[in-house]
C-alpha cells in the first residue's frame, strides 16, 4: 500500500518542479544611423535598424511600440542639433515602403503584434528616412526613441 501514495508524491513532485516561470521578455536594437545629409540632395536619406525580442516562455504574445521620440507628434519625428532649435525632420516606418508610421497606435501610426514562440525571439526591421529638400545647418542631429514591449 504505500508504493502508490510514494508514486503519487513524486509525481506530484514532477508536476511543481515543472510549473512555468513568469515570462520574461528583452529587447536589442541596432542604432538607426542616417549618415551624412546633403541639403543639396533631390533623394531622401534611407536607412535601416533592427529592433529583436526575445523571451523565455513556449509562447509568449508581444507588441513594439515606439515613442515619438524628442518631439511631440509623430508625424514628423524630429531630431535636434545639441541644445540649439536646428531640427531634421525624419520618421521610422514598419514598412519597406516607408508607407506605415511605427508608432503606438495613435495618430495613423502603426506598431508590430505577434507571438514568439518556444523560447524563441522576433528580429523586426525599422526602416528611417530624412526626407528631401530640407534647408539645415551642417552638424549632429540626433533623437532618443523609447521601444515599448507589452507581453
Amino acid at each position: 500500500m504505500r508504493w502508490p501514495i510514494a508514486v503519487l508524491l513524486a509525481v506530484a513532485g514532477l508536476l511543481v518542479l515543472s510549473a512555468p516561470a513568469a515570462a520574461q521578455c528583452s529587447i536589442t536594437s541596432t542604432p538607426l544611423a542616417f549618415g551624412s545629409y546633403d541639403v543639396f540632395s533631390a533623394s531622401p536619406v534611407d536607412t535601416t535598424a533592427t529592433v529583436r525580442v526575445q523571451c523565455n516562455s513556449i509562447l509568449q504574445s508581444v507588441e513594439v511600440r515606439l515613442s515619438p521620440g524628442g518631439g511631440t507628434s509623430f508625424a514628423p519625428r524630429i531630431m535636434r542639433q545639441g541644445a540649439t532649435a536646428n531640427i531634421l525632420s525624419y520618421n521610422i516606418y514598419r514598412t519597406a515602403d516607408r508607407s506605415t508610421i511605427w508608432g503606438d497606435g495613435t495618430g495613423g501610426t502603426s506598431y508590430y503584434t505577434g507571438y514568439i514562440w518556444l523560447w524563441g525571439s522576433v528580429t523586426l526591421t525599422a526602416y528611417g528616412r530624412i526626407p528631401a529638400g530640407q534647408d539645415v545647418r551642417a552638424g549632429s542631429y540626433t533623437d532618443t526613441i523609447q521601444a515599448i514591449v507589452n507581453f
